[in-house]
């Protein structure tokens, strides 16, 4: 179909260049989907990266003594949205490190993260999470 759209004989065509395989993957955000060609630079999640710090933050503040109301009210949210983002705060070394550098799988987002049932041993969040790669 080529040659003949070029008007030139077929033996003058090369496949070869035709061709070609580049690794892709489909990132989802939200309702946003990005397609992803090639070797993809990190990317960093700053809201997930913000939502673990704020975690590990607000772990301290309860074993200071206070209470997820007056977490809360100095953070101007609800009680329910601290304790949703609580989990992030034990989420394992190896895990935090991949979101801190932008290397984490990328459908591991906050909202995962808050669909999730986030396994207490490190280890099982290793297979968990590994599972949203197949």
């Amino acid at each position: 179909m080529l040659a003949s759209a070029l008007d030139v004989a077929e033996d003058r065509i090369r496949t070869e260049p035709l061709a070609f395989s580049v690794p892709f993957q489909i990132r989802k955000k939200g309702v946003e989907s990005r397609f992803n060609a090639g070797t993809p630079s990190p990317e960093i999640d700053k809201a997930l990266l913000h939502n673990v710090a704020k975690a590990h933050q607000w772990f301290e503040m309860l074993k200071q003594g206070q209470s997820f109301a007056e977490i809360s009210n100095r953070e101007k949210l609800s009680a329910r949205r601290v304790q949703q983002l609580m989990d992030h705060a034990f989420l394992a070394p190896d895990i935090i490190k991949s979101i801190f550098v932008g290397k984490q799988w990328p459908e591991l987002t906050t909202d995962c993260l808050q669909r999730s049932e986030i396994p207490v041993s490190w280890d099982e969040q290793g297979k968990v999470f590994g599972k949203l790669r197949s």
